[in-house]
């Protein structure tokens, strides 16, 4: 018979301690939000004005899905260091029957693993949602006036071939493969 676990509660919130010791684990993680210039008083040129402002909702788009980003990050984190056991089966030294999944058999370890999924799979929701994002501002950034659609990313890429983006671009997408 499984034992009863009293004091575990599966849907468990990291505490406000917590989740700041898991967001300085990344010091990358603060560096990752963009700063709003929008504000600045010093403009002299309105067509450098307007394109600070044309701009500042992608921005905001791009700085709230980072928050997303970095709350998913945190709860991925917290269910990892609940425990997420390796190994997909083991052979019955009675029997000699293979078992599969034998670590999901008290509920602990069943809700630990879907919760810690649960939030891997969001977080690469929103890290996809924020790099999409970083197009949106090359393009208004560089005025391409690419429309959206499909092979809207690639069209950027494109036209920014031989500016310094370009190549940041690149190496960031085969540095996430």
């Amino acid at each position: 018979m499984e034992e009863q676990e009293l004091d575990y509660d599966p849907f468990t919130y990291p505490s406000l301690e917590e989740r700041k010791v898991i967001i300085k684990s990344q010091p990358l993680i603060d560096k990752l939000y963009l700063d709003d210039e929008t504000n600045d008083k010093s403009y002299t040129d309105f067509i450098k004005y307007k394109n600070a402002l044309d701009i500042w909702p992608w921005k905001n788009r791009f700085n709230n899905k980072i928050s997303k980003l970095v709350f998913s990050y945190v709860l991925t984190k917290y269910h990892f260091d609940r425990g997420i056991h390796d190994d997909v089966w083991k052979q019955d030294t009675d029997s000699g029957a293979t078992i599969f999944l034998p670590y999901l058999r008290s509920e602990r370890d069943r809700s630990n693993l879907f919760l810690f999924r649960y939030s891997s799979e969001h977080y690469y929701y929103h890290y996809i949602s924020a790099s999409d994002i970083v197009y949106h501002l090359l393009n208004v950034f560089y005025n391409l006036e690419v429309k959206e659609g499909g092979r809207f990313n690639r069209n950027i890429a494109d036209k920014l071939e031989g500016k310094r983006a370009a190549s940041l671009l690149s190496s960031f997408n085969n540095d996430i493969r």
